[in-house]
């Protein structure tokens, strides 16, 4: 089955596809050298293109794409593993969580500055002897202890922990429970 583009998407998704096919890819070699002031200009251009952060809500200083539309963009940003990073997208499952579930302290202090570009988030599942990409495996426990949580365990790779302002921890919170229903984030 086919998935026509609708024409309210279409100008936008043709000006993101340029910018993917034109400038993006072409910069994959400098990129994947570790050329940050590249990954910085390629940024800065989405930015002043209207193009950066399209599916981030607009209060946050996104596009306020709705999710169904942004699926045909992400489509074209696919394109390229520095798509996401180029067009400001990374981090949109980071802010859309934060948006709706974090303390207004962490709202303030990363989610503006995450949709502009400005800090970044890493992510922790992966654990040694299991599958990263099997969440019902997870080892690690997150148990609360008054008002704060206390994480045990072990991760093995963190994704973007290099440059991150905080770590989303994906572990177990009801250690009784299924594996399917038992872990949060």
């Amino acid at each position: 089955m086919l998935f026509p583009v609708p024409d309210r998407v279409r100008d936008v998704r043709d000006a993101v596809h340029a910018f993917m096919t034109e400038r993006v890819e072409p910069a994959e070699p400098a990129l994947n050298a570790g050329d940050r002031e590249k990954l910085l200009k390629l940024r800065q251009e989405a930015k002043d293109e209207g193009l950066w952060a399209l599916g981030h809500p607009a209060e946050l200083g996104g596009g306020g794409m709705p999710f169904l539309d942004y699926v045909y963009i992400n489509e074209v940003q696919g394109r390229s593993e520095w798509g996401q990073l180029a067009l400001g997208t990374f981090t949109l499952q980071d802010s859309l969580m934060l948006h709706r579930y974090a303390s207004p302290r962490w709202r303030e202090r990363y989610l503006a500055p995450m949709v502009a570009g400005e800090v970044s988030p890493s992510f922790a599942m992966t654990e040694p002897a299991y599958a990263g990409s099997d969440p019902t495996q997870l080892r690690t426990r997150a148990v609360l202890d008054g008002d704060h949580w206390v994480i045990s365990g072990r991760k093995w790779f963190t994704t973007g922990a290099g440059e991150a302002a905080y770590t989303t921890v994906m572990c177990r919170t009801e250690p009784e429970g299924a594996p399917r229903t038992a872990r949060s984030a």
